[in-house]
């Protein structure tokens, strides 16, 4: 008499732990492009703030009026000889 071989109706273990596999490799390639977005946001945040900083910093600068020298100064205080009372 042969025996006859049955199939089963549902998913053996095999087949459970090869999805479970596939997933966990899928989740960890999410996990790392995640990581490498946070990353790259924070290096974005900072370069953003040194820019702002800077453009801060070059509009005080441009908001200073000039220098203005010793022998200018002494010009624009002598008085006029003609106006003497």
């Amino acid at each position: 008499m042969k025996r006859q071989i049955q199939f089963q109706n549902g998913a053996g273990i095999i087949e459970i732990l090869v999805a479970v596999a596939i997933i966990g490799i899928v989740l960890s390639a999410l996990a790392g492009f995640g990581y490498l977005s946070l990353k790259s946001t924070e290096a974005n945040k900072k370069n953003l703030s040194a820019v702002n900083l800077a453009s801060e910093s070059i509009e005080a600068a441009k908001a200073v009026p000039e220098k203005v020298t010793i022998e200018e100064e002494a010009e624009v205080q002598e008085p006029e000889a003609d106006t003497v009372e």
